[in-house]
């Protein structure tokens, strides 16, 4: 198990008991149960759960399972260690969400004029590329941390800005 440390310090004005997000990476065999197993860990300690993702690996029949979850920052070792104690999990390793090295995949769904407002200078400037142009609109693709992702959605939403949605968070872990 491996925790990786904050990026940001602590402030000091959160009590021992507030409560962090956490990116919990699980390299798990794909067995049926593993899943549950790991949810059940998180809802009995009455964590907050906040996204899942699974994602195939190159190596046939393992996993890769995601949990963003709230946890308070003194029991994340405890939780990794436990999801790390089910006989099918064979790594487990813990990023804050503040940590730079997560990537998500958002796409924004933008009227054709956007292109005659300058948004294809956002578009190159924050390294979005468009994945899809049709009679009226325009879907751009965007892979990148979060605050990347937010800052680019903050430039196109009043560019004609139709729909926005992201992918949940992933870390490199491999």
């Amino acid at each position: 198990m491996e925790v990786l440390e904050k990026t940001a310090p602590a402030t000091s004005h959160l009590s021992a008991n507030a409560n962090t997000c956490y990116l919990l990476n699980a390299v798990t065999d794909d067995a049926r149960g593993v899943l549950g197993r790991m949810l059940q860990l998180v809802y009995k300690s009455n964590f907050e759960l906040k996204n899942v993702s699974i994602s195939e690996t190159d190596i046939n029949g393992l996993l890769l399972i995601g949990l963003k979850v709230l946890v308070p920052e003194s029991l994340i070792s405890n939780l990794a260690r436990k999801i790390e104690k089910i006989i099918e999990v064979q790594e487990v390793i813990c990023y804050p969400v503040s940590d730079r090295r997560q990537r998500t995949i958002a796409y924004y769904r933008l009227a054709k004029e956007a292109l005659e407002n300058d948004a294809y200078s956002f578009l190159q400037k924050y390294g979005a590329t468009i994945v899809d142009v049709d009679k009226d609109t325009i879907l751009v693709e965007k892979i990148g941390c979060k605050a990347d992702i937010d800052e680019l959605y903050q430039k196109l939403d009043n560019m004609h800005l139709l729909n926005f949605c992201s992918t949940g968070l992933n870390a490199h872990c491999f």
